[in-house]
């Protein structure tokens, strides 16, 4: 079986994560471990820096929610790779996607958000990439990296998961 993972770009490229967003130099582990256990891997763009500067303040979600731009940028990025992604899908291939923990962009678990203006006081949603991708491909994998202190077990449990799909 092939097997397709689509991966943050700031998990490859932490140069491009806001101003004071912590970083973690094993994150690279995850790529050499889906190297080695044969998947394909698709660094996705960072639809954040379409809208900014690579340098640029962190934002809590409500900043990329206020109107729908954000949104179709992150819709833009998911059309880019429709016809791999689709290839994979119909040929009943694995697909997953490596996101983020804590994003506004690419956080994949549904959880309450402590947006930097609490506008949002606990509503539960994903990044607003992954919401996209959510709606246009409702059966694939969605895996959250921690890329701060608990990078090692949240790496561990991508890994053991992902060790599994054949």
């Amino acid at each position: 079986m092939n097997k397709l993972a689509l991966i943050s770009h700031c998990i490859l490229n932490q140069n491009i994560r806001a101003y004071q967003v912590l970083t973690d130099n094993n994150s690279k582990d995850i790529v050499k471990f889906l190297i080695e256990e044969n998947f394909d891997v698709i660094q996705l763009p960072c639809p954040e820096i379409k809208i900014e500067e690579i340098n640029r303040e962190k934002h809590g979600i409500t900043f990329y929610l206020k109107d729908n731009e954000y949104r179709n940028i992150c819709g833009d990025t998911i059309k880019e790779y429709e016809k791999i992604i689709n290839y994979y899908l119909e040929n009943n291939q694995y697909v997953c996607f490596i996101g983020v923990q804590g994003s506004p962009t690419c956080n994949t678990n549904v959880r309450g958000w402590r947006d930097l203006r609490n506008d949002l006081k606990g509503k539960k949603m994903r990044g607003v990439l992954i919401q996209e991708i959510n709606k246009k491909y409702p059966n694939i994998d969605l895996l959250n990296l921690n890329t701060g202190k608990y990078f090692q077990k949240s790496f561990l449990k991508i890994k053991n998961y992902l060790a599994n799909i054949d």
